[in-house]
């Protein structure tokens, strides 16, 4: 819908939707035999579609509203690349590259130049999903496969690639002038996924290569955003980013000959953020969430077997969330919250976890050498920011007796909150046996985020309580396994960990105030709650109680929406009575789960 579009629809729902499902696969075999033999072959899988949904018009104050204007963007995206490879020579080589990517982006927009009023509710969505139901959303896949039998010289050297470079982005930036609701969500998950498998069997000679690459890429952001405009509403604004993101990858190699060996580079890396921010004024709304929760998994893994006269078996893994993988929730500078009572809730939480594995077994009956060094990294930082304003101030005497600037609340309960669980863990298991035997492996893991809550220089007023709260726990795990002999038995292990976070929470210089209880807190080392994502588990209607699958982390008064399977539909679910669905709800607690 463009810019021009002056859109009148008493009562009616307005949907702006755009749904794509692709595909794209590329498969290769070869099978070759004779005297001398050289296979190489390529195969790439590419979608770089994108999906858009947009609205840039006006629904225009009317008599008689729309009922309701929903932006939706639903994207599955599946790159697939499989090669094949068997080769009988006498002589022979042979090489492979797969590729798969993704990098189309999925968004839903809403832009700086609409004005919209409605009765309901204005969701701008956008999501993967997983279309034809085998699990896959942003999905790429590469793999090699390679058998390689000569009588003399064998040579393979294989590269399977695996990335996603598109984004899932969220974001209203018009002015609501009127609503009871209004959502901004993104949701967004992930996978990479690289794997080679080759052997390489020669009388004579036989060497295997391989390198394989998994990554989500730095531009892979899940983004929920309201960068300008205003938000009016009599109900809950929420803007949350949801990022799942998994690269991972395994290299196999096996050779045997008379001198045998191997290479192999699996590296999986992770650079994809999670943002959700709200920077236009918020008004008359029942409550105001900001939160960014990104679950990020990186592993590599390298196995190798080599056996001869003389074996080499050389191996690193890089498992790594990169330092551009940040979690963030903010409020930003150009933002002023007025809601009465309602509470204000930011919160970014990160759950990040990277392994790295070398495993090995090398048999030379004159030399045998084998060196390893799997390395995992975490390097994603997490923030939860409110830089705005939230109410207003004043002229007057304070507590102190002494006359200053007050704060007039603009919300009642403010929580900012930057959680985050950082993990690495690398393994070396390697077996060396020979006359000679040499194994020098080095197993290193770091951990090496920045976790940050910050109020800005605006000023910030709660009738209830204030928290800000950064809050880390690390874990950074180095294991080595070496066993095997000789006459002449070398071995130089190395298990290195770092951990390194830096966990702040900083007030800039504004104004803060507390009717109730102003905590600020920085803290290492507690483990972060799990929290249900709100599934119930049970409900009982005579006592007029839900029960969630986990303890909900909610306090008395929080709100609460009411959702059928996405929320989209009801896909064959029923109501629970007196319960509808999309309806906001009070909470009154009962025990932590219910």
């Amino acid at each position: 819908v463009t810019s021009s579009a002056q859109i009148t629809a008493p009562g009616a729902i307005v949907l702006v939707e755009a749904t794509s499902n692709n595909e794209a696969t590329a498969e290769v075999t070869s099978v070759s035999a004779g005297g001398f033999t050289l296979d190489v072959m390529l195969a790439d899988a590419i979608i770089a579609g994108s999906t858009l949904a947009q609205f840039d018009g006006d629904l225009v104050d009317a008599p008689t509203d729309a009922a309701s204007l929903t932006v939706r963007a639903r994207a599955e995206n599946t790159a697939t690349s499989d090669v094949d490879v068997f080769s009988v020579a006498v002589a022979g080589g042979a090489g492979a590259v797969a590729t798969a990517e993704v990098q189309g982006d999925t968004q839903a927009l809403v832009g700086s130049s609409s004005t919209i009023y409605v009765s309901g509710g204005v969701t701008v969505d956008a999501q993967t999903f997983d279309a034809s139901g085998d699990g896959a959303h942003n999905d790429a896949e590469a793999v090699v496969e390679i058998d390689s039998v000569t009588f003399a010289v064998s040579i393979t050297v294989t590269g399977a690639v695996a990335k996603i470079s598109g984004a899932v982005r969220a974001k209203l930036n018009g002015t609501v002038g009127r609503s009871n609701a209004v959502t901004v969500l993104a949701v967004g998950t992930q996978d990479a996924h690289a794997d080679a498998d080759v052997l390489g069997i020669g009388l004579g000679l036989a060497f295997s290569a391989a390198s394989t690459l998994a990554e989500i890429t730095s531009s892979a952001n899940v983004e929920a955003l309201n960068e300008s405009g205003s938000l009016q509403s009599t109900g809950l604004v929420s803007v949350e980013a949801i990022g799942t993101m998994k690269a991972t990858t395994v290299s196999q190699l096996a050779t045997g000959g008379l001198a045998a060996g191997g290479v192999s580079l699996p590296t999986a890396k992770i650079g994809g953020g999670v943002k959700a921010l709200v920077n236009g004024n918020v008004t008359g709304a029942s409550a105001l969430d900001v939160i960014a929760t990104a679950d990020r998994d990186v592993a590599a893994t390298a196995q190798a077997f080599a056996l001869g006269l003389g074996a080499v078996n050389a191996q690193d893994s890089l498992a790594e969330i990169t330092d551009a993988a940040d979690t963030e929730a903010t409020i930003g500078s150009g933002s002023t919250v007025t809601i009465g009572n309602g509470d204000i809730t930011v919160n970014a939480l990160t759950n990040n976890s990277a392994v790295a594995e070398a495993k090995a077994k090398t048999f030379g009956i004159a030399v045998s050498v084998t060196t390893v060094e799997p390395v995992a990294n975490v390097y994603g930082d997490t923030h939860a920011f409110l830089n705005g304003n939230v109410g207003a101030t004043t002229t007057g005497i304070g507590p102190d007796g002494v006359s200053g600037t007050l704060g007039i609340a603009g919300a009642r309960h403010i929580d900012v909150k930057a959680s985050a669980v950082d993990r690495a863990h690398s393994v070396v298991k390697s077996t060396t046996v020979g006359i000679v035997s040499v194994d020098p492996s080095n197993a290193d893991a770091r951990t090496q985020p920045t976790v940050t809550a910050q109020f800005g220089a605006g000023h910030i007023t709660g009738s209830g309580n204030v928290t800000l709260l950064a809050e880390s726990l690390t874990d950074a795990d180095s294991d080595t396994d070496s066993s095997g002999g000789g006459l002449v038995n070398v071995q130089v292990l190395r298990s290195r960990v770092y951990a390194n976070p830096t966990v702040t929470a900083t007030v800039q210089g504004g104004l803060v105030q507390a009717e109730g209880t102003l905590r600020i807190e920085a803290r290492h080392g507690e483990q972060a709650p799990d929290f249900s994502d709100g599934t119930i588990a049970s409900y009982d209607l005579g006592a007029d109680s839900i029960t969630f699958d986990k303890d909900h982390g909610l306090v008395q008064g929080d709100i609460i929406t009411y959702q059928l399977g996405d929320g989209q539909s009801n896909n064959g679910e029923t109501e629970i009575g007196g319960l509808t669905d999309g309806g906001d709800y009070g909470v009154i607690l009962t025990t932590d789960s219910k």
